[in-house]
């Protein structure tokens, strides 16, 4: 407790960015969640989103000379720099391809929750009046 007032376990990162006013970090991911949430973000590392004039950094990286607005930061993170494996075939694609096949996977989870849940309502019941008949 010697660099913190309080320390808090088992919450949520949603909920600590909700509330903080500043992020500081050594390299994690959370602070391009700040970013992402307006969020003041101090780097002691040299995280991909630090050196691109979006944080508070205390190192430099002579490599990155250019400023990028966070559309941009969010938009070569997000979309530009990595690849993406369809779900189904496996194959590359492109983000549009994966946002719709996870689109129709969670679509088709729904579904078969709402039967798994109505399947049980109803196999519950069951169980009751077998019961109520055994007595």
């Amino acid at each position: 407790m010697l660099y913190c007032d309080h320390v808090v376990e088992k919450v949520g990162i949603d909920s600590v960015l909700e509330v903080c006013h500043e992020l500081h970090t050594m390299t994690s991911l959370v602070g391009f969640e700040a970013l992402m949430r307006g969020k003041k973000v101090v780097t002691y590392g040299m995280p991909f989103y630090a050196g691109w004039g979006l944080s508070e950094d205390l190192r430099v990286c002579k490599s990155r000379t250019r400023k990028l607005s966070l559309e941009e930061l969010i938009a070569g993170v997000l979309l530009l720099y990595p690849r993406y494996l369809h779900p189904r075939t496996l194959e590359l694609c492109e983000v549009e391809a994966f946002l719709e096949e996870l689109e129709v996977q969670r679509s088709a989870s729904k579904k078969l929750s709402m039967r798994l849940h109505v399947r049980n309502i109803v196999m519950r019941k069951a169980q009751l009046v077998l019961r109520m008949l055994s007595k």
